[in-house]
């Protein structure tokens, strides 16, 4: 199975046990060419916005975006890229925040300093894993509280 993991990052934070699954092959694609460190990949490409993936058209059994479309700034361009990347028939899965939730409204208050600064105490988050959010493929009026 080919899983294309889209902002892959570092390997630092692993809520999915990738080294558990023998069979998975996982390509990861970042916007950080950090992420090439990422000792779960079996092969990584560097993610540009408005620009086609360089992962093979119809090569991915599934491509999961984990807190990655709130930074989308261009929805169409993403998901045509979901789409070449799919093989026939199968699945995307997407994980994303409520945008309701009192944690993500006290974050669109916040500076970006004041952010990375939070996130470096709850999460370990370094300053550069802080990016903007535009929220364009899930608006806050389309989230259930």
């Amino acid at each position: 199975m080919t899983v294309l993991e889209v902002d892959c990052g570092r390997g630092e934070i692993e809520p999915f046990p990738w080294g558990d699954y023998l069979n998975v092959r996982l390509i990861g694609l970042a916007p950080d060419p950090a992420a090439r460190v990422n000792p779960h990949l079996d092969r990584f490409f560097p993610l540009e916005v408005a620009v086609d993936w360089l992962v093979q058209p119809g090569s991915a059994d599934l491509v999961l975006a984990r807190y990655v479309i709130e930074h989308v700034t261009q929805p169409v361009n993403f998901l045509a890229n979901v789409g070449r990347a799919l093989k026939p028939g199968v699945r995307f899965l997407l994980l994303a925040p409520n945008l309701q939730h009192p944690a993500v409204l006290l974050s669109h208050l916040l500076p970006v300093s004041a952010k990375c600064r939070l996130l470096g105490i709850t999460m370990g988050t370094a300053d550069g894993d802080v990016f903007p959010t535009f929220c364009r493929m899930n608006p806050a009026a389309s989230c259930a509280v």
